[in-house]
């Protein structure tokens, strides 16, 4: 299946033996789960997330040695400061361009309990689509008030449980809304309800993948359905109706669809109030970028893949950058003066996470065919709460994965292959989007190649498209066995949302270091009984 488709010197053993069985607890500390025999090495400190100036690389203040002889590889590793910075960014942007904007994490992203914590600390909601996303986010402390319920499929027992909590619900289509209204009935209540749309005129973004909005989508309901879905909501009193919610779709770059939804629900949200239904929420959903490289780094890595396209055209097959002499984005052109051009998505965006929403409230829009600035239209129809739903904006940065190198090859006099002992179901980033994700070697860091070792990553699952690393990367030296690999910007989606037993291979366990250095332990590495039990 084609890509887009699917951790200074080391703790001595006498310092990592004189763990801590405790720690002044502040705010962030209390209450979570922490791996007790693994808690915190005196004079530890977890302030900075990765350090590779040492010999090893060092994360939140633990050696990757001191992790591997604790947890095993591969490992996830999460740092809660990413998190709370990406929380603050967009926070920042609220308060200086519309103080009624709120925040709900998607938690599709990463589910964790102990990161659904630090949402719940920063004061921020959630965002659920399944019975236990909901239960996680309750049991992370998040407020019921500040859930949302989300999805195309939710179940008898998620509704009652929404509705019993008074989450918002969002309902995916009118028919949902019925089957919503029925059970709030029955619990005699009134539920508090959005109405997703979609059908927007996308523009340039139009990819089926990436765009949940347009007319390809199981999510929502068509633009052209909300004035009668207004005779419905007449009938049904008991629904508090609030407002309308979309979601553009996930690593959208542009700014253009997210001006063109906006103006669209502002415009519903007229519609609305003119048939008497006051509109109190506008909720744009999320899907705002990260950059995994950048602007330089990705410009020179199309620049090699244009390169190796060029030397491959002239017979030298030596030089591809993407596994397979794939195009990476490139359109052959044979015999044209200029025979690779680039089509392809961009993996770098100008607005980067909080840097989308500010440009989407300094922006100007269209509403009822006139020109206005987003913050103007907000205010004319009364100021409603603004809701974004930010997931891999939040986290991405926030997670590194640990892997053990296997074997390294040199492959039919063509390429470089170094094999790791995880495959691409533990990078759940890899089958939503195009990462081309930052991999170095995290030990013996001192030892340099003279040129970069670039090279190909292979995972040790038994089926040929299972590769981490489809682009090449470019390592200080050539690894060898039992050397370790870091992968950055791996805290989205890739240890739960793909993740998977493939040929009985163990999933990794999951750990999170908060900021005083406090390890959590969220996933323990599964045992043989456990897979096949």
């Amino acid at each position: 299946m084609d890509r887009r488709r699917f951790l200074f010197s080391s703790i001595s053993g006498t310092v990592a033996a004189g763990l801590l069985a405790g720690n002044q607890r502040d705010k962030e500390t209390d209450n979570i789960r922490r791996d007790e025999t693994a808690f915190k090495p005196s004079g530890v400190s977890g302030e900075k997330f990765i350090d590779l100036s040492g010999p090893e690389a060092m994360i939140g203040g633990y050696p990757v040695s001191w992790l591997e002889k604790h947890y095993d590889l591969p490992l996830h590793v999460y740092h809660s400061s990413p998190i709370v910075a990406a929380i603050t960014a967009y926070k920042t942007v609220f308060q200086e361009l519309y103080p009624k904007g709120e925040i709900r994490f998607a938690a599709k992203s990463n589910p964790q309990i102990a990161v659904l914590k630090v949402m719940a600390q920063e004061g921020i909601g959630a965002d659920v689509t399944s019975d236990n996303e909901a239960q996680s986010a309750l049991d992370g402390g998040v407020l019921p008030k500040n859930i949302e319920v989300n999805g195309n499929a939710k179940s008898d027992a998620l509704i009652r449980l929404a509705i019993s909590k008074d989450m918002i619900l969002i309902c995916n289509d009118t028919e949902e809304f019925l089957i919503i209204s029925q059970i709030a009935r029955e619990m005699n209540a009134t539920p508090r309800v959005m109405l997703r749309i979609c059908g927007f005129a996308m523009g340039t973004s139009k990819d089926v993948l990436f765009t949940t909005s347009g007319w390809w989508t199981k999510f929502g309901c068509s633009i052209s359905s909300v004035k009668p879905f207004f005779k419905l909501l007449a009938a049904h009193p008991h629904m508090r109706f609030i407002g309308f919610h979309t979601h553009v779709g996930s690593q959208v770059i542009d700014l253009e669809p997210y001006l063109h939804v906006t103006g669209k629900l502002i415009e519903l949200t007229i519609d609305a109030q003119k048939a008497g239904f006051p509109c109190t929420h506008i909720n744009i959903g999320g899907g705002f970028p990260v950059n995994y490289l950048e602007e330089r780094e990705w410009s020179d890595i199309k620049e090699k893949i244009r390169y190796g396209h060029e030397r491959a055209l002239k017979g030298d097959t030596t030089k591809y950058w993407v596994w397979g002499g794939d195009n990476g984005g490139f359109r052959i052109i044979k015999d044209a003066e200029n025979p690779v051009v680039w089509t392809g998505k961009e993996n770098y965006t100008s607005y980067p996470r909080e840097k989308m929403l500010r440009a989407i409230l300094s922006g100007t829009i269209t509403v009822k065919g006139r020109r206005v600035t987003t913050i103007e239209a907000l205010k004319e129809i009364g100021e409603p709460t603004f809701v974004i739903e930010p997931g891999r904006s939040l986290v991405e940065k926030s997670g590194i994965t640990l892997t053990r190198v296997v074997q390294v090859r040199r492959m039919n006099e063509l390429y470089n292959l170094v094999t790791i002992d995880a495959g691409v179901t533990s990078f759940g980033g890899l089958f939503s989007n195009v990462p081309v994700n930052k991999w170095a070697v995290a030990n013996d860091l001192g030892k340099k190649d003279v040129f970069p070792f670039e090279t190909f990553i292979a995972g040790n699952q038994c089926y040929s498209t299972d590769l981490p690393a489809r682009y090449k990367v470019a390592l200080i030296r050539k690894p060898k066995r039992g050397d370790v690999l870091l992968t950055h910007d791996t805290g989205a989606y890739s240890a739960q949302f793909y993740a998977s037993n493939t040929n009985l291979h163990a999933r990794p366990a999951r750990v999170l270091i908060l900021r005083d250095g406090s390890v959590v332990m969220m996933k323990h590495r599964e045992k043989y009984e456990e897979i096949v039990s």
